[in-house]
């Protein structure tokens, strides 16, 4: 897999997961989230409820991308720009962490 990272400073092989201090709901099936420093709460479509959930424990950013066309009609190209996006975004809210680095 190789991502087109030049925007992002992640790599296939940085491993991120949820941020323990991330507050979160499920509504009908998807995620709602809060951004306590900033007041602000988001939604989550079905996509990123999905890469949400497998962010309970460390993941790669290759095993996370690789895993969306399995439940999803996208493929392996925008799964990998879709999660580097999402994770970017998570991170940048601090509602995410890197693990190891």
């Amino acid at each position: 897999m190789a991502p087109d990272m030049t925007a992002s400073s992640l790599t296939a092989d940085t491993v991120v997961r949820r941020s323990q201090d991330a507050i979160e709901a499920e509504v009908g099936g998807l995620t709602v989230m809060l951004d306590l420093e900033a007041g602000s709460y988001f939604g989550l479509n079905e996509v990123g409820t999905h890469l949400w959930a497998r962010l309970a424990e460390p993941r790669s950013v290759r095993d996370l991308a690789a895993d969306l066309p399995q439940h999803f009609e996208v493929e392996a190209d925008e799964a990998e720009r879709a999660t580097v996006a999402f994770l970017d975004d998570l991170l940048a809210r601090g509602l995410a962490t890197r693990v190891g680095g």
